[in-house]
């Protein structure tokens, strides 16, 4: 099965997609977004949409936002 590996933020709406198997790409994300769902609406905001990770294979993304200390409410 291949996975997605690695997952790059180039600019804008963009992510470059890598792939177990070596292939990759680049996903403009404009078109969707374009939608402007409740689950998209947040994801126009640059600071939100660059915040992606990759979990069991899969490209995802937290809408909740980062503290410094990268635990919310939690302080010292």
């Amino acid at each position: 099965m291949i996975k997605l590996i690695k997952a790059e933020w180039l600019y804008d709406k963009e992510i470059r997609l890598s792939f177990s198997d070596g292939s990759y790409g680049v996903m403009d994300f404009s078109p969707l977004l374009s939608k402007k769902t409740a689950m998209t609406l947040p994801l126009e905001s640059s600071q939100y949409f660059c915040r992606f990770f990759l979990e069991l294979g899969a490209l995802c993304s937290t809408l909740r936002p980062f503290t410094l200390s990268g635990v919310e409410g939690r302080s010292g």
